[in-house]
């Protein structure tokens, strides 16, 4: 799944910008600060095992995630609760990254910097698969809202079936 992330050992610039409650925000100091302001909330993000029972995310290609996540879950019990519920959408199928954009959210892969998924690969996931939700009476979620994603010439996660360079540059150890 994230065989892209592979390559986050280098990023794409000290300075890292991205869209947060529809503002441009500036990072270029530590993740933790970044966490905090991107969330509202001053806690300290921490490094969790995904668990067998967080079947959305499990064994998706890595093994640690970020708490809180990018839904601003605040333990991890609260994610796997929240993910349960779109175990569905993955079974109908509706697009090849569905998975990927889902846990990129739910279950962040923990790294020293926030990574967001792609408006691209959020925009993908949407056309393929809002028609289904439609048919069964659920809206696209607001929380699900592509714009307030980085465009893919930023540090994003792009899908599986995206052709999109990511720029790269070091984290700091």
């Amino acid at each position: 799944m994230f065989q892209h992330l592979g390559l986050l050992v280098c990023f794409f610039s000290i300075q890292t910008v991205f869209p947060i409650h529809g503002e441009v925000v500036k990072f270029d100091e530590s993740f933790d600060l970044a966490w905090s302001v991107s969330s509202g909330r001053m806690l300290q993000p921490k490094c969790v095992s995904i668990p067998s029972n967080f079947t959305l995310c499990h064994k998706i290609g890595y093994d640690t995630m970020r708490i809180p996540n990018l839904l601003e879950h605040d333990n991890l019990e609260e994610a796997t609760s929240q993910a349960m519920q779109w175990n569905p959408l993955l079974g109908i199928r509706c697009h090849p990254d569905t998975q990927v954009f889902l846990c990129s959210l739910f279950s962040p892969i923990c790294l020293e910097r926030v990574v967001y998924p792609c408006k691209s690969l959020c925009e993908g996931v949407q056309r393929g698969c809002e028609g289904y939700m439609k048919r069964y009476g659920f809206p696209w979620p607001e929380m699900f809202r592509c714009d307030k994603f980085p465009d893919d010439n930023d540090l994003c996660i792009p899908g599986r079936s995206s052709t999109t360079a990511i720029r790269k540059f070091c984290l700091k150890s």
